[in-house]
């Protein structure tokens, strides 16, 4: 009976060994699948970042330019203020309404703006020889006019 006892406790040393031995290996493979699946993740994101950066400098540099009847003159490109749009991209309220306002108006350009949540169209112009801002609401509400 002793000596089953010494076979059964060797048996399970060893196989206590063997399931260390797994495990260690197991533990090796999921460390090295880690630092392998980081590496390709931080690689993804390093291109995404370029991939953004170039985005942002060929948005930012690209600009298109639009020729409209007489002197007037629009083009899109962001500004930190807001957008300026063509007039064709300005509600007919709006543009009604700025006419009605400013007849004689010319050098008309247009850019659209956030402020307090709600868009503002703001149309910059020359009016007998001075320049102005005048905004509007998408409706084609007057909402004030300055000097540019």
């Amino acid at each position: 009976m002793a000596e089953k006892a010494k076979t059964l406790q060797k048996k399970i040393r060893q196989s206590m060994k063997v399931l260390i031995t797994v495990l260690i290996k197991a533990t090796f493979i999921i460390h090295v699948s880690y630092s392998l699946m980081k590496k390709i993740l931080n690689q993804k994101i390093r291109q995404m970042k370029k991939l953004i950066l170039a985005g942002a400098l060929f948005l930012s540099v690209s600009s298109f330019s639009y020729a409209h009847n007489g002197d007037a003159s629009y083009s899109i490109n962001v500004k930190s203020g807001g957008r300026d749009i063509p007039a064709s991209e300005v509600p007919t309220a709006v543009k009604r309404s700025f006419h009605h306002r400013f007849p004689d108006a010319t050098r008309v350009q247009w850019e659209i703006e956030r402020e307090d949540g709600m868009r503002v169209y703001e149309a910059e112009f020359t009016l007998n020889g001075v320049r102005y801002k005048a905004e509007f609401a998408p409706d084609g509400t007057f909402l004030g006019r300055e000097r540019a």
